[in-house]
């Protein structure tokens, strides 16, 4: 690593080498296979065909004594591997009124969430029918109990010789309390009906008998905090005024018409009022489930009512438009903002900057405009995989509206009430195991500590870097050599340029972009078959977003979109302050002015203030749904025409340079999430969630050698677990396997 080295201490204290952010990590989890039990009596394939016919024992009780069935190729899905079993009796005049077949269900077959039976029939073409042209009363089921239960004929369901038919019978909830072990099969009728004047022979196919059971659930949850009956489950301190504009919490007597879960008379609802306006956070709210909630700023995390996100399937909640004080249209207010549709997300536990996670995604179930006239019911489906909701302590809403259109300002107001987490399906407890070659550099990993915009940079320690008033051209290098694919949308990898000012801006501030009051930024993005750089700044306005997004559109602000790949050498050149040089990996370039149109003496007023500037340089991962991913930078660089500021190749450096002349860490994860990979580190292993208490584990020979665990950790990224093997975790000799065990002894 090459630098210039110069001395700003006045404005930052040497022994400040990282910094993260008052966020705590934040746990996550994700849903694996759903745990569907559908037993399958018989398919008849043509494997196990003739053995499933033949394992149907009659049953002498009821009169008529009959074979097993027989196995044919006569399938009903015409399929040549498969076929069906076909039953045959005979009634008699004066006979028997029918006859039974039995056969064994699978072991310990537990049927006391079943739903249905499943199964298809075809009567023979050969088949004799009775005077009446009926087959049978065709009774059957598991276990002894009577489910199927209908008439074959004309005095009941229709049928064409030779022609297959679907049945699909209900369960009544409640019928098996017990695993079965036997399924049997009653067809009844001849003699019994007083129908049979000469013997007739029945003949039926059966194919693709299955009992439906579907994957069993967690329980559904609804706080009865979430009921609203009184002000006492209403909680007004510390849920909004943290960023954007002011909103009413309050509790109201308009309780939902749809539903009264508690049945009580005097019930209410949850009344928000928020004021609306262009190019900022609105409606930004928790709802929390602990009505002790100690505010979304605390230094303590709430503890008191927690449960995991990840369970649950849908949130679902009755909602009411307040047309009396709402100014805002419905349709405005869905189609607005960095979430489209009701803005909810879910509250999450983390100590003293808030958890909010967009667990819903960006694109949520829409108000309807039913909703002016009277109570609407609404549900929303949840991104089970979301990182943090494992530790779900309530409801968030915010809305940015990104949008200067007098339409979108105003006043929003509505009613809420009943909210309730409905239970999805259990989640499969195994992980699935992963490997993969690391490529090695500056790793800017989003850990999920800083929330759903996790910033992860690297900054320059020492302030001579600035572009303002300079002789030479100034250019500002970044190599990228690794960024997540397109499926991983809206991933950012910038370089930002921060002005010191005193007494507080020095350069150690993990949020820049939003805590600064001046920035200036170049940012990548990766498009499906293209790059695209935008220039975003900032003057004077601390705090927040200001004139980086205006109107939450970019086409405004200077812009470059090439066929470059993202992946490559980067290079922003700033000459007598406003003409900035773009050019890609490719080699393609533009010229780009500076952002709003400033001029060079706007340009050194407000970028200059006498202490020089820092350089970030990293990577944010724009939402909640890139949490795990990482941006890799292999170098990068800043020179003053000829002369090289600093210089570091991370792709080949075995640990980051930190201090005078070289670099702090100004990460939403702090130093654990923003870290150069050493040289040393062999193989990246991955698994899925959940996959708390798995450990990995080597072993050099599989059918003689033992399972060791060689010092290797994992850590929880989002949506899997994540472990870097060192050359030293490795055992002695050319070839290793690799497992994960939740089992110490084995």
């Amino acid at each position: 690593m090459k630098t210039t080295k110069t001395n700003r201490n006045a404005v930052r204290q040497p022994q400040w080498l990282w910094r993260a952010a008052l966020a705590g990590l934040t746990l996550a989890a994700s849903v694996g296979v759903s745990l569907a039990q559908n037993v399958i009596v018989d398919k008849f394939d043509n494997a196990t065909g003739a053995a499933e016919s033949a394992a149907w024992v009659n049953n002498p009780g009821w009169g008529v004594t009959a074979a097993s069935p027989t196995w044919t190729a006569d399938d009903a899905q015409s399929s040549a591997s498969s076929g069906s079993a076909e039953f045959q009796w005979t009634y008699t005049s004066g006979g028997a009124p029918g006859v039974e077949w039995q056969t064994s269900a699978p072991p310990g077959t537990d049927l006391s969430r079943a739903t249905f039976i499943e199964f298809d029939l075809m009567v023979d073409p050969a088949s004799g029918v009775d005077n009446n042209g009926n087959i049978c009363a065709f009774q059957g089921g598991p276990g002894g109990v009577k489910i199927i239960n209908f008439n074959l004929g004309a005095w009941g369901t229709p049928f064409t010789k030779g022609v297959w038919q679907h049945f699909k019978i209900a369960i009544p909830p409640g019928t098996y309390t017990s695993p079965v072990s036997t399924f049997y099969l009653n067809p009844w009728g001849g003699s019994g009906w007083g129908a049979i004047t000469t013997p007739q022979t029945m003949i039926i196919h059966l194919d693709n008998l299955v009992i439906d059971v579907p994957a069993p659930t967690y329980p559904d949850y609804q706080p009865q905090t979430f009921l609203f009956d009184d002000t006492n489950t209403v909680v007004t301190v510390g849920t909004t005024g943290w960023y954007g504009h002011a909103v009413t919490v309050e509790w109201a007597t308009n309780q939902s018409t749809i539903a009264n879960p508690d049945s009580n008379p005097n019930s209410g609802s949850l009344h928000l009022v928020a004021a609306f306006a262009g190019g900022d956070n609105n409606c930004v709210v928790a709802i929390p489930m602990d009505t002790n909630y100690p505010g979304f700023s605390s230094p303590t995390p709430d503890t008191n009512v927690v449960i995991n996100g990840m369970q649950f399937a849908t949130v679902e909640m009755d909602v009411l438009w307040d047309t009396n004080l709402s100014t805002v249209s419905i349709t405005n207010f869905n189609s607005v903002g960095d979430v489209n549709g009701f803005p909810l997300g879910l509250l999450v536990n983390t100590t003293g900057a808030g958890g909010q996670e967009e667990a819903f995604g960006t694109g949520t179930t829409a108000v309807p405009d039913e909703a002016s006239n009277g109570w609407v019911h609404l549900s929303f489906p949840v991104l089970r995989n979301t990182a943090g909701i494992d530790q779900t302590i309530g409801l968030w809403l915010k809305k940015y509206s990104g949008n200067t259109n007098a339409a979108f300002t105003g006043t929003v107001a509505f009613y809420i009430d009943n909210v309730k987490f409905i239970g999805g399906s259990l989640i499969s407890a195994s992980p699935l195991l992963s490997i993969s070659k690391p490529v090695k550099g500056l790793q800017t990993v989003a850990s999920g500590a800083g929330g759903a915009y996790d910033r992860e940079d690297v900054v320059t320690f020492d302030g001579s870097y600035t572009f303002v008033n300079q002789v030479q051209p100034v250019t500002y290098a970044m190599n990228i050599a690794y960024c997540p694919p397109g499926t991983f949308g809206g991933y950012l990898v910038r370089i930002m340029l921060v002005p010191l000012q005193a007494p507080s801006v020095d350069g150690t501030d993990a949020s820049p972009d939003w805590n600064y009051p001046n920035i200036l930024i170049f940012e990548i993005t990766r498009s499906s078959t293209n790059s695209r750089v935008v220039l975003r700044e900032k003057i004077n306005e601390p705090a927040s977003n200001g004139d980086l997004y205006p109107g939450n559109n970019d086409a405004s602000l200077p812009a470059f979109t090439t066929p470059s790949p993202i992946e490559g050498n980067w290079l922003f050149t700033v000459t007598q302050n406003t003409n900035i040089l773009v050019t890609a990996p490719d080699g393609s370039s533009t010229n780009l002015t500076f952002p709003n149109n400033y001029d060079s003496s706007a340009v050194s007023a407000n970028f200059d203030y006498g202490l020089g500037m820092v350089a970030y340089f990293g990577s944010d991962n724009n939402g909640s749904g890139n949490i795990g991913q990482r941006v890799v930078l292999a170098h990068v660089g800043i020179t003053n025409g000829s002369t090289t500021l600093i210089s570091d190749n991370f792709a080949t450096d075995n640990s980051l340079a930190l201090g005078t002349g070289g670099w702090l860490v100004e990460a939403g994860g702090g130093a654990s999430s923003t870290y150069v990979l050493p040289q040393s580190t062999k193989w990246f292993l991955d698994w899925t969630v959940p996959g708390s208490g798995f450990f990995v584990q080597t072993n050099v020979n599989l059918a003689t050698g033992s399972w060791g665990t060689n010092a290797i950790t994992s850590t929880l990224l989002g949506t899997h677990y994540h472990a870097e093997v060192d050359q030293t975790n490795l055992p002695a000799g050319g070839t290793v396997f690799f497992r994960i065990n939740n089992a110490p002894t084995q």
